[in-house]
């Protein structure tokens, strides 16, 4: 499995995979999937011969807040372990790039995936998406 990370040129593949996750699978309305971060995000993909199966999203806010986003896993590849793969490679990057913490808007249904993980819930349910969310943190373990 070949993981790629980039900034602008990886967004165009991992587009795909989040339209067919995101606006396909759970009706997420384009406009919303789509916003201002993507253009300065550092996109993650992993392939699997030559097929983009999963990708996920690090932002590093300007006042120097980090979240990972947009982590999405095609239907035929979920429940082997390509979402951990994918959260621990972003958790990396956003370690190398001196993030204190990191923060994840996660989809209540997702819970026990991320707390697994090693984040909190740091706040209290809300909806985003037409979908219930809960705000999760993590701290750097080197820190």
């Amino acid at each position: 499995m070949l993981e790629c990370f980039g900034k602008g040129e990886m967004f165009e593949r991992a587009w795909s995979i989040r339209k067919k996750v995101f606006i396909d699978e759970q009706n997420v309305p384009e406009s919303i999937e789509l916003d201002a971060f993507d253009e300065h995000s550092w996109h993650l993909l992993l392939i699997d011969e030559d097929i983009p199966i999963a990708t996920g999203r690090l932002v590093i806010n300007d006042d120097g807040n980090y979240l990972i986003g947009r982590v999405a896993v095609l239907k035929a590849y979920r429940g082997q372990g390509v979402g951990k793969k994918i959260m621990e490679n972003l958790l990396r990057k956003a370690w190398s790039e001196s993030a204190q913490s990191v923060e994840i808007h996660a989809q209540t249904h997702a819970l026990t995936f991320y707390e697994n993980l090693g984040f909190k819930v740091v706040g209290a349910e809300y909806m985003e998406a037409g979908m219930p969310h809960v705000t999760m943190c993590i701290r750097n373990p080197n820190r």
